[in-house]
């Protein structure tokens, strides 16, 4: 729903997120995505208007290399509830087609079916597990829906919360002849922007994400300095906190129309040993 939300020509994107690398080595999880998204015209009324958006992303993970190519595309409404385009209501619908597919070769170890029942040596690049698993039930597609609500308040604050269904068609993610529907994913997320003292600016947002038993609740403070008018430069910093798994420092700069973020994640959970406190870098 968020696709071509913003006043502009067009906006270009990525993310990078490498997670576990000090315990996981070559099984870390490396996953590197792209975007670009557009306003691009009128919508029924003139105050409302029509955005479009695609992106890729290639997710690594495990210690024999499964890869999950994805491509993706959306379209969204934004819906002016005043003529001054101050409270918006954005619908969105958004698909996906992915492949996947095992680097067998860095898998000899790797215990199939054809291995045991003794159609392949366990030393042998299982042929037949290979083509079951690069070729039977290895690509997905995928369908999001959301819709936001966005507000901006005569004090320059800024209010946005939305909410979203991925997974709808419940695609079968099962390798070879197996059947494993996926289970609906619900995305809900809250955000208040808000100046607090001369050019500090305070952003507080809460996250929380369900998959069957599966969730996770993301907590964040961030604060902004605008450090320089003239070139609208701001500098950004904060905390978070992903509940039960790691705390998370935030760091960043704004200028003008350009953003740069990092965030590192320290681990605070029962895998705290194994991986040395090193949770994940995003950039």
């Amino acid at each position: 729903a968020l696709v071509g939300g913003f006043s502009g020509s067009y906006r270009i994107g990525g993310i990078y997120r490498d997670q576990w690398r000090s315990a996981a080595v070559k099984g870390a999880y490396s996953t590197p995505t792209i975007h670009v998204d557009v306003p691009i015209i009128r919508g029924l009324r003139k105050q409302d208007w029509v955005g479009i958006g695609v992106g890729v992303f290639r997710d690594q993970s495990s210690q024999y290399r499964m890869v999950e190519t994805k491509s993706f595309q959306g379209v969204s409404y934004h819906l002016s509830l005043d003529k001054k385009q101050n409270r918006i209501l954005s619908f969105g619908i958004q698909n996906g087609t992915g492949n996947r597919r095992l680097n067998l070769r860095e898998g000899r170890d790797l215990l199939t079916e054809t291995v045991i029942l003794g159609q392949t040596a366990n030393n042998e690049i299982p042929t037949l597990d290979n083509q079951l698993i690069t070729q039977e039930g290895s690509n997905l597609t995928d369908w999001v829906g959301g819709v936001v609500f966005s507000s901006y308040q005569r004090n320059l604050s800024f209010i946005r919360a939305g909410f979203s269904v991925g997974r709808i068609n419940r695609a079968n993610q099962a390798f070879a002849k197996g059947v494993d529907r996926q289970k609906l994913k619900f995305t809900a997320f809250a955000l208040y922007d808000t100046p607090i003292a001369g050019n500090l600016f305070l952003t507080p947002s809460l996250m929380y994400q369900r998959t069957g038993n599966n969730w996770e609740t993301v907590a964040q403070v961030k604060t902004s300095y605008l450090l320089s008018e003239a070139k609208s430069l701001y500098i950004n910093g904060g905390l978070g906190y992903r509940v039960g798994d790691a705390v998370q420092f935030l760091l960043g700069v704004d200028i003008k129309d350009t953003k740069v973020q990092l965030a590192y994640d320290l681990t605070a959970s029962g895998y705290t040993a194994a991986t040395n406190s090193v949770g994940a870098f995003e950039l």
